[in-house]
């Protein structure tokens, strides 16, 4: 199975077990592979995004020394967006309904992030 198959599966795990739609994106904010159902424009705007966050989240959590950011959640009225490690060079973008439960959302990325690390 080659390292695409392999990380599409667990996309497609995450989307059956936590109904979430989710990408792998480089730390270049490069997306690697994504099953969101926007078009290529927006996933690479998503990519990029994460990084940024991600990136930012690190300074802010450096100044303070807490460590550096294990996830990062926006909850909107209608959703979350949960960015994750998935390796030293890969984030973990999962977008999912806020009506759906947000534990075990959680632990299914949790999961998901990884099996992607043994990939990376």
């Amino acid at each position: 199975m080659t390292y695409k198959e392999k990380v599409l599966g667990i996309l497609r795990e995450l989307k059956t077990n936590a109904k979430t739609e989710s990408a792998l994106i480089n730390r270049d904010s490069h997306m690697v592979l994504s099953d969101f159902s926007y078009g290529f424009h927006a996933n690479e705007v998503f990519g990029a995004m994460s990084s940024v966050m991600l990136g930012a989240a690190k300074n802010i959590t450096s100044e303070c020394r807490k460590g550096p950011p294990k996830k990062i959640i926006i909850h909107t009225g209608n959703a979350y967006i949960i960015i994750m490690n998935a390796g030293s060079n890969a984030l973990l973008m999962c977008l999912t309904d806020a009506n759906n439960d947000i534990d075990m959302i959680l632990w299914e990325i949790e999961k998901a992030a990884e099996k992607l690390k043994t990939l990376t």
